[in-house]
């Protein structure tokens, strides 16, 4: 009976052995997918690290973006207004020196020009103002003859027309 015993005693050994090695296998592979599980774990806490980090750090660059364009802003405004104030002070200086009382005083004082006399004052009378418009009719045409102009396009149309006239004032006259 003893080898019976025995015998007995191994089979519910091993019974009992392969429920425990199908509890190990169980348990190892329960600790496997729990390691698993944490890497997983580590490296999404890794990467939401990273991304939260990254969101920060374009977070502060964007706020120093920022606040450098409201002082450029500031400062460009400062400078419209700068420019308005000289502006506006210009304006005024025009206004002063555009006075005729100004003018009046600028040429006296600073030019030293003075009011004319009576006996400084020369009248032409219309006779000779006819007179002084021949002669310069005259000495330009005798001008126009001797020098060349710049534009003799535009000295032959003009010379063109002037005779136009004269060749018209001259059959006025006739009839």
């Amino acid at each position: 009976m003893t080898t019976n015993a025995s015998a007995a005693a191994r089979v519910k050994e091993q019974q009992w052995q392969v429920p425990k090695t199908h509890l190990q296998v169980n348990l190892l592979q329960q600790k496997e997918q729990t390691k698993k599980t944490l890497v997983i774990e580590k490296m999404l806490v890794a990467f939401l690290g990273v991304i939260i980090f990254c969101s920060a750090l374009a977070y502060i660059v964007l706020q120093a973006q920022i606040s450098t364009a409201g002082y450029q802003i500031h400062e460009l405004q400062r400078s419209i207004d700068d420019t308005e104030v000289q502006s506006q002070r210009l304006e005024l200086e025009i206004g002063e020196l555009g006075s005729l009382g100004q003018i009046e005083t600028y040429a006296t004082m600073q030019l030293g020009m003075v009011y004319p006399d009576v006996e400084n004052i020369d009248y032409i009378d219309s006779d000779l103002k006819l007179q002084v418009a021949e002669n310069l009719a005259d000495d330009k045409e005798v001008s126009d003859v001797q020098v060349q102009s710049e534009y003799p396009l535009w000295d032959s149309i003009g010379n063109l027309i002037s005779s136009h006239f004269r060749g018209t004032a001259s059959a006025a006259e006739v009839e």
